[in-house]
């Protein structure tokens, strides 16, 4: 059994929020099942701190919902390291008022270091816009607006965990009720004949989550969050797919290409390190006036970065980034 976080590492990790607030508004281990025993009283204190602290915290430096690296004060001459080739990566969708993009050295789990793309946002900072969902700041690739076969789009790049949003809830973590966790990268597209959903929906996502052992943190445990049916959401929609355990602060490649196998079929492949999983989208029938219909995707594209955080904090790391694509006319 997993068990949640002990009260000193808490007490800790909401005050270093704090801090940063003020200055800058290959065998696969088992996944092991949550202890469902209540945060300390101490916690949710010290969380109500953090969230009423947040009410008054203001927009990014540069007061834009997307912005550039170079926008930022004191960065127009600097390079984005997380830009690709393609235009459209360099514009950073930000909609938390906790800590803008930046760029920084980190050293790694085995002692190496590495200068890395830091996403980091945390509970609740997403208020400064009126904006009901979950605080993001994350990078879009290019758009793919073709169904036929051989059209895609991929983004790969180098992921660097160093913390994850947390809440204590009844769930586990392969259950699509647990809030914990921490979306890194996601594959995105609109469909025909929308019924339900975003105007701009997921297909699968990649969430980061804590994994417990005897009582400690152990790594972060990877699943796809696929679809059951086109715009889905939450258990009624979507399924967790585990992918593979990865240990905190340990630089590992990630691939992703959405793209249709087949005219009017769209998939999804997921690359952790040395773990690939193939994920089929569904075209989901539905009846419209009478009439039946299939949802099928007509445009392929990829968002990463950091996003959903519904407690304390979360800290992701991108580096070497690249892009390819291809559209079928």
């Amino acid at each position: 059994m997993r068990k949640k976080l002990k009260l000193l590492n808490l007490k800790k990790h909401i005050l270093i929020s704090l801090t940063t607030l003020i200055f800058a508004c290959s065998t696969e281990e088992v996944v092991l099942t949550d202890d469902t025993k209540p945060l300390p009283a101490l916690y949710t204190s010290l969380s109500s701190a953090l969230s009423s602290a947040l009410t008054s915290c203001v927009q990014n430096a540069v007061g834009k919902k997307i912005y550039r690296f170079t926008e930022l004060p004191g960065k127009a001459n600097a390079t984005d390291i997380n830009k690709t080739t393609v235009f459209k990566t360099g514009d950073i969708d930000d909609r938390t008022c906790y800590a803008d993009y930046h760029q920084k050295t980190i050293t790694l789990a085995n002692g190496s270091t590495k200068f890395v793309g830091v996403y980091k946002i945390a509970a609740g900072t997403q208020n400064q816009t009126g904006d009901p969902t979950q605080p993001r700041i994350e990078r879009a690739s290019k758009t793919v607006n073709t169904r036929k076969k051989g059209s895609f789009v991929q983004i790969e790049g180098f992921v660097t965990i160093n913390d994850v949003g947390f809440v204590s809830d009844n769930y586990s973590n392969g259950d699509m009720r647990d809030d914990t966790g921490t979306y890194i990268v996601q594959a995105k597209g609109t469909h025909f004949n929308a019924t339900i959903g975003s105007n701009d929906p997921a297909i699968l996502l990649l969430i980061a989550k804590k994994r417990f052992e005897n009582g400690s943190f152990k790594d972060y445990a990877l699943y796809a969050e696929v679809i059951t049916k086109r715009g889905g959401s939450g258990d009624n929609g979507r399924e967790l797919v585990f992918i593979k355990n990865i240990p905190k602060n340990t630089r590992k490649k990630v691939v992703m290409k959405n793209y249709f196998k087949e005219d009017n079929q769209q998939w999804v492949k997921v690359i952790v390190d040395n773990k690939t999983k193939d994920f089929r989208i569904p075209n989901t029938k539905v009846t419209i006036n009478g009439e039946t219909k299939y949802q099928v995707g007509k445009q392929a594209k990829i968002r990463f970065g950091a996003y959903r955080c519904k407690g304390g904090q979360a800290e992701i790391y991108w580096d070497t980034m690249k892009q390819t694509y291809n559209e079928v006319l």
